[in-house]
């Protein structure tokens, strides 16, 4: 399990990471903890969307973004698979990113910025 999905199951609302997903309700003696799962399935809780401007329609792309914390955290790890040691060739060649459409245009947008400054050829497709 991601470790910043068990410090927010750990620590409920003292989470650092509590503001990554879409949580509903913390646990207290009233409400159980309760979030957003990526297409309602619990088991997959989705990083929380932000600054949308477009209708969200499953297989159509929408305008918006990700929590920055997420988002920082997603770049940083991109980054080391792309330039282990800051060493573009033993990185990967490129990326499949699935369920594109499940993320906003403008997460994308900055995403194939951050990584052609890394590794101008890398491969980018996007499934949806």
């Amino acid at each position: 399990m991601f470790w910043a999905w068990q410090d927010i199951l750990q620590k409920q609302e003292q989470s650092e990471y509590k503001n990554w997903y879409d949580i509903i309700s913390f646990k207290s003696a009233e409400k159980e903890f309760s979030y957003k799962g990526w297409l309602n399935i619990n088991s997959l809780p989705e990083i929380k969307k932000v600054n949308i401007t477009t209708e969200r329609k499953i297989g159509h792309p929408y305008e918006g973004d990700i929590n920055e914390g997420a988002k920082k955290h997603i770049f940083e790890v991109t980054r080391r698979w792309l330039a282990p040691n800051g060493d573009i060739s033993k990185g990967v060649d490129g990326f499949r990113l699935d369920v594109a459409d499940h993320i906003g245009l403008v997460f994308w947008r900055d995403f194939r910025k951050f990584v052609r400054n890394i590794q101008p050829e890398a491969y980018l497709v996007g499934e949806i």
